[in-house]
């Protein structure tokens, strides 16, 4: 009964996963009356997660992130970590994305038939073979 009225109309109480949370944790979901509270502990539903996921995380890179700023000094001083972290930012982990060539940047009516089969996401794959098939999309693959 304490659950029904959390604010969640047409939920299914029965089905729906809870999570007991220290009351700490689940400060945002108990100012928006979305978690039932008993004890000092918070029982937040699975959809909710994500944000006791989130602060969590936020906090520690916090804590983190400070603790690596107080430690700098030291580092600057090892001949043999400078190096490694000075060249972090300037590392390539993947392609270039931003500078293309011209001969890249053109994309002609007729190379769609071989980018669609190479290139295209499954799901768009299927709508331009359906395009091209029947000249029609349904309204469905319209508001993909």
């Amino acid at each position: 009964p304490a659950l029904s009225a959390l604010g969640r109309p047409g939920a299914d109480i029965e089905s729906t996963d809870y999570f007991k949370v220290p009351f700490e944790d689940a400060l945002e979901l108990v100012r928006s009356r979305r978690t039932f509270l008993s004890e000092g502990v918070a029982y937040v539903a699975r959809e909710d997660m994500f944000s006791i996921t989130v602060g969590g995380f936020r906090s520690r890179l916090s804590s983190l992130l400070t603790a690596t700023s107080k430690a700098l000094p030291e580092l600057e001083e090892d001949d043999r970590l400078m190096p490694l972290l000075k060249a972090l930012g300037k590392q390539n982990i993947g392609g270039d994305f931003g500078k293309r060539s011209d001969s890249d940047a053109k994309v002609c009516v007729a190379d769609l038939p071989k980018l669609a089969s190479e290139s295209f996401p499954l799901c768009m794959r299927d709508l331009y073979e359906d395009l091209t098939s029947a000249h029609h999309l349904k309204h469905t693959g319209r508001i993909q």
